[in-house]
């Protein structure tokens, strides 16, 4: 026994890295599997049923997934598995970014983990219209930042055609396109000239496309999408603090307490010096969304599932932030705090038929 406690406690963090990654994935797994089907995902799985070029509230990308998956089974886990792996997928590409970029392995594999173990990435098993954005965004993030460390406008190309597919998954990938501008105008050296203003025109030819598909659509149908999502969604919109505070309170949750400490203790000096390197852009992408949504909450309550497709981005940053000390006790509060959250899932589920039967008991 003291041989097998041994061998486990002198693992490096890439090993570890290979158990998490196995780990959270047959967690997800478990968790996909108990959790029942619900309202919106069974709404999503008719689209599926039913493909099309547009739908009424949402572009969609979401039904082209499932109508494909539809093609071999529809049990609910199968239906889910885009969600169960994209979180396994993006942790491999985070750990493989931060080393191909020089940073240490060590803390490489451990910014990987950190993500992994996150409470959002362990129970976000869902198939809904985030799924894709999330996915065709981090994709789109990393090929940006291939396009400005490598100054090629193929990459731009690329990182506009994956821009284009999570626009037409969700309207919020608009903002992600804002990110990308305002990196440019904000923290690129003016000394490198036009090629990175190129770049945006390069990859504005990769989201046209799906702009300019979806424009269609609403044109064919009284324009459902742009009247549900800005009109409908915004008809309660007005001044209020309280929505700051909601969403102050969504960002300490989504960072979580010890990260945002030892954030806070990062000089500005530090902060600036990494947003002009190359991979500096991940944390411009998660900043510049973030104070976009604090004007935004000023006059309308921001969900949780909002910043969702830009919750990635903070990971990269930490692992280029953050010292190995402060990674793996950032990663000791954040793995009791995902158990905490399985815990409190577990308990739900088990409890919740009894408790809606005395529902249906006083009814009657």
């Amino acid at each position: 026994m003291r041989f097998l406690v041994d061998k486990i406690t002198n693992l490096q963090p890439v090993q570890w890295l290979n158990i998490t990654l196995i780990a959270t994935l047959l967690i997800r797994l478990g968790v996909a599997y108990w959790i029942p089907l619900t309202g919106d995902e069974a709404y999503f799985i008719s689209w599926g049923k039913n493909l099309d070029y547009g739908y009424y509230d949402h572009p969609p990308m979401v039904g082209w997934f499932l109508s494909l998956l539809l093609l071999f089974s529809d049990a609910t886990v199968w239906l889910r598995l885009p969600g169960i792996l994209m979180f396994t997928f993006m942790g491999l590409v985070i750990y493989r970014v931060l080393k191909n970029a020089n940073v240490d392995d060590n803390k490489s594999a451990l910014t990987a983990i950190l993500f992994l173990f996150a409470p959002l990435n362990i129970l976000s098993v869902l198939i809904t219209t985030d799924t894709p954005l999330i996915l065709w965004s981090f994709i789109s993030a990393i090929y940006f930042y291939q396009a400005q460390k490598q100054d090629q406008l193929t990459k731009y190309l690329l990182a506009g055609f994956f821009l284009g597919l999570a626009f037409y998954s969700k309207f919020f990938a608009g903002l992600l396109g804002l990110a990308y501008f305002f990196y440019l105008v904000i923290f690129i050296q003016l000394q490198r000239g036009l090629k990175p203003y190129m770049g945006i025109a390069v990859l504005l030819l990769g989201v046209v496309p799906f702009i300019i598909l979806n424009l269609i659509w609403n044109y064919n149908n009284c324009w459902n999408n742009y009247l549900f999502n800005l009109l409908n969604r915004t008809s309660d919109a007005h001044f209020s603090l309280a929505t700051i505070g909601i969403y102050l309170g969504l960002l300490i949750y989504l960072i979580t307490p010890p990260v945002l400490w030892y954030g806070f203790k990062i000089s500005v000096k530090n902060y600036l010096d990494v947003l002009r390197q190359p991979l500096g852009i991940f944390v411009g992408l998660f900043i510049i969304p973030l104070f976009l949504f604090l004007l935004l909450a000023f006059v309308k309550k921001i969900g949780l599932h909002w910043l969702l497709s830009f919750y990635p981005f903070l990971f990269i940053s930490i692992g280029i932030l953050f010292t190995t000390e402060q990674l793996i006790k950032s990663i000791k509060f954040i793995v009791v705090f995902s158990i905490l959250h399985l815990v409190i899932v577990a308990f739900i589920l088990i409890s919740a038929p009894g408790l809606f039967e005395k529902n249906e008991n006083k009814k009657s």
